[in-house]
């Protein structure tokens, strides 16, 4: 039976509303066809699909050979890797069947990220060891290069694009954020004022503000029109690793993991971003790598890095 959080009482405890089980380890989830399709993405390039409603098997891929980074593109349908010989792959995962091809570059990339319509790849390619400055490269689905851009010292934390591909942000474990005109490669702004490392980052679904958390166990919020910050959610009992905007952009959830051990349990953290207070409070089994919300935001759907993704039920 569907247990609803009520929303109207800040920090309420909720119990996970249900689970769906996999054969491999989920890192990461997104919602696929309008909502109706759960789909999970774990390591090695395996991905796996359910029936949301249900929690029904839909869909199995495992890349062959693992590629040795990937990134899932939900709205398509597909998954993209690195090979083994450097190329970025981009496959169907209904069938596995190589859809696009984007040419091999040195060093060879170590992370990706696609634009949200599918346009741009994002890789990062680090030189040397891990101290060495790392850099950026933008290129059109076509492997057509947009710009190569210097990324920060000491590998790249978190990467991502906004929702109208405009800008492409990227946090270094130097502690300094940059933002980076996706277009042409201009550094927008240099965000240096921070003391810790961020793991997370997500843009309100119309593009207006900037999320992203870390080590200090704090969600920072970046005006997107200024770049200047405006709020701090402050609370979260654990350094954070995950964050999701609603689809309306009204909330704001946060999960992340205990210094302790990464098996320990946590907390997931809902926020009303306009007042800046908790509003949920739910309990995940261990580190949380992923967060997000069905499209018509009734479902908070959690990766642990386990075989099985937590689905929390929430409601206005």
């Amino acid at each position: 039976m569907r247990v609803l959080l009520s929303l109207a009482v800040a920090a309420a405890a909720a119990a996970a509303d249900r689970t769906v089980s996999s054969d491999v380890a989920i890192h990461s989830v997104a919602f696929a066809d309008g909502g109706r399709t759960l789909l999970g993405h774990g390591a090695g390039g395996s991905v796996r699909g359910w029936d949301a409603a249900t929690g029904a098997p839909k869909l199995k891929h495992d890349s062959q050979p693992s590629p040795a980074a990937s990134a899932l593109l939900p709205e398509s349908g597909q998954l993209a890797g690195v090979a083994r010989d450097g190329s970025i792959e981009v496959v169907a995962i209904a069938g596995g069947k190589v859809v696009r091809r984007v040419p091999a570059v040195e060093p060879a990339a170590r992370r990706l990220v696609y634009s949200p319509d599918g346009q741009a790849v994002a890789t990062v390619h680090q030189p040397g060891p891990v101290a060495r400055e790392n850099t950026v490269r933008v290129r059109d689905a076509g492997g057509r290069e947009r710009f190569t851009a210097p990324a920060g010292i000491g590998g790249i934390s978190v990467l991502g694009f906004s929702p109208d591909g405009r800008f492409l942000v990227g946090g270094s474990n130097d502690a300094d954020v940059r933002v980076w005109n996706a277009r042409n490669g201009e550094l927008v702004r240099l965000i240096d004022q921070l003391l810790v490392t961020m793991f997370a980052l997500a843009f309100s679904p119309d593009g207006k503000w900037l999320a992203m958390a870390g080590v200090d166990r704090t969600v920072y919020l970046w005006d997107t029109a200024t770049w200047k910050l405006t709020r701090k959610l402050t609370g979260q009992p654990e350094m954070i690793s995950a964050v999701a905007f609603s689809p309306d952009g009204r909330r704001l959830a946060a999960g992340g993991f205990s210094e302790l051990t990464s098996r320990q349990p946590v907390k997931v953290l809902l926020w009303d971003v306009g007042a800046g207070k908790v509003i949920g409070t739910m309990d995940a089994p261990r580190r949380v790598s992923g967060l997000t919300f069905s499209p018509d935001g009734t479902i908070l759907a959690a990766a642990c890095g386990e075989k099985t993704v937590t689905l929390y039920a929430v409601q206005d």
